[in-house]
């Protein structure tokens, strides 16, 4: 458990994770433009943020929740979004303050993806629901109903192609969902 660090092309390896506390980290975002801001997503301890390329960490204002996926496209990196054991949150700030938006509040979200070369489209998924906003996560409309879906990512230039991971098969949708 925990977070490795390797400057030499993965040959050897080195503890970066001074300053998180948690069971584990299983989302990362370096942010777009600046290797030296990197989010981690915790197992129950919220978002944690190092502006020294992972050097030092500190706890951002993330309630103590489960931070399944993080993500933020390039032309918006301090938009970030964290997909969260209760609802999806947002940050105006590269991830140094946060909001729970409105969209399912309760729902235990396990991924989000932000299309890159379309920053106001964002896909966000619970285990069975595929969900797409194409206004900034204003509005939600439901695209893909399945069984155990794990995963979401949008083509780097073309924003209408939308991939989704489930259980023994990769779904491709050509018209955004």
């Amino acid at each position: 458990q925990g977070l490795l660090h390797s400057s030499d092309s993965a040959q050897t390896w080195s503890r970066a994770d001074h300053g998180i506390v948690g069971s584990g980290i299983p989302s990362l975002l370096v942010r777009p433009g600046s290797s030296r801001v990197i989010l981690a997503g915790t197992m129950g301890q919220g978002v944690f943020r190092s502006t020294d390329g992972g050097a030092s960490w500190r706890r951002t204002d993330m309630p103590l929740l489960n931070v399944e996926s993080l993500a933020s496209a390039p032309a918006t990196p301090q938009r970030v979004y964290a997909a969260t054991s209760r609802g999806l949150y947002r940050s105006v700030d590269s991830g140094k303050t946060w909001r729970r938006l409105a969209f399912q509040r309760r729902t235990y979200l396990v991924g989000v993806t932000v299309a890159p070369s379309r920053p106001s489209t964002v896909y966000v998924l619970n285990n069975d629901v595929l969900w797409r906003s194409t206004d900034g996560a204003e509005t939600w409309k439901r695209v893909l109903t399945g069984d155990m879906l794990i995963s979401v990512t949008v083509h780097p230039s073309r924003p209408n192609v939308v991939l989704a991971g489930m259980r023994g098969a990769i779904l491709r949708s050509n018209d955004g969902g």
